[in-house]
């Protein structure tokens, strides 16, 4: 799915200091330098990450107290078509799940259909009471 209005309007919605996760941006690389800012947009890249999960740890990180995550992302299908999808081996994560146990809460969630599968378009914020998941924060 390419939809460049749609990338276009999701871009427009970033304010202030942006980081626009890229391939070659390390995420890892900026928390470690302590950077921060106001909105970070992803568009296609959690697909393309060997751990989202992780990712998604740092970017929650990267943000800056009233910062938003603004993501445009395949998700997993649910269903007869979701269990197709997977034994025809397209890598599909629940991206709202995981968006969650990073410690984002989410303030729109859209869940686009397409004949190609289900993307999600999310504007997210980082969650005032996280829920515990053992894992410390820095």
């Amino acid at each position: 799915m390419r939809n460049d209005a749609r990338e276009r309007a999701l871009r427009a919605r970033a304010v202030g200091n942006v980081l626009e996760v890229r391939p070659g941006v390390s995420l890892d690389a900026l928390v470690a330098e302590g950077a921060r800012f106001d909105t970070i947009v992803s568009i296609f890249q959690l697909a393309r990450s060997d751990d989202p999960a992780r990712d998604l740890r740092a970017m929650e990180r990267l943000l800056a107290e009233d910062g938003r995550v603004l993501l445009l992302e395949p998700t997993s299908t649910p269903g007869v078509a979701g269990a197709l999808q997977r034994v025809a081996g397209r890598r599909r994560h629940d991206i709202p799940a995981l968006v969650r146990a990073a410690g984002l809460s989410m303030r729109d969630c859209d869940r686009i259909h397409t004949p190609a599968g289900a993307y999600v378009e999310i504007d997210a914020f980082r969650t005032i009471f996280p829920a515990r998941t053992g894992a410390a924060r820095p």
